[in-house]
């Protein structure tokens, strides 16, 4: 999820999984499930594991619904910390959610009319050089140095076409005065040169 390699984040469960799980820990009770989202967005685990006591312990939940509830118990309780983080003040939204069901699937096909085929590339090319061992971090300081050092080189370009187009302007205008001389074609002012007045 990017915590492993990426320095100073926070891992913040998306909601879009929350409510998922919050949805599968509701089987059988209609409704309910916003009330557990909230519940797990407030940080009140202790309201959660209550819930989860009773629903194990009620004879009418089938084993099917047992299952779902299990997974659900398992998933809110290890990943409280992270449904907390959302109530971050930094923390405003997240896309990893659309990034892994589209590009970051073992099939990169999710729904690629959603993406651009730059973005897509891009995202794939991330990944693959992040298990191929890559370390990200390093790769865009570098990226970011050869930048400015083609900056540079353009820039220093444009400063010598100035000069060489001053140069050049001068020079040029110099070799049409003078090339009527050497013709034989003089102007008035050649001939006071060569003469004096």
């Amino acid at each position: 999820c990017g915590v492993d390699f990426i320095p100073q984040c926070t891992f913040i469960l998306d909601r879009f999984h929350l409510r998922k799980y919050c949805k599968k820990a509701s089987v059988g009770i209609a409704g309910l499930d916003r009330t557990l989202y909230h519940w797990a967005l407030a940080g009140k685990t202790n309201f959660i594991q209550d819930y989860f006591k009773v629903r194990f312990s009620d004879p009418i939940v089938t084993v099917s619904q047992c299952q779902s509830l299990k997974q659900a118990a398992k998933y809110l309780t290890n990943n409280a910390v992270a449904i907390r983080e959302n109530r971050l003040e930094d923390y405003h939204g997240c896309s990893a959610e659309g990034h892994i069901s589209h590009y970051l699937s073992r099939r990169l096909s999710s729904r690629p009319q959603g993406w651009s085929l730059v973005g897509a590339q891009s995202v794939a090319r991330t990944l693959i050089f992040q298990l191929n061992g890559g370390n990200i971090t390093n790769f865009l300081q570098m990226e970011q140095q050869k930048t400015c050092k083609q900056e540079k080189i353009i820039r220093f370009d444009r400063r010598l076409n100035v000069r060489k187009n001053i140069k050049n302007k001068y020079y040029e205008q110099a070799q049409v005065a003078f090339s009527g001389h050497l013709r034989g074609q003089r102007s008035l002012w050649q001939h006071s040169l060569q003469v004096g007045w």
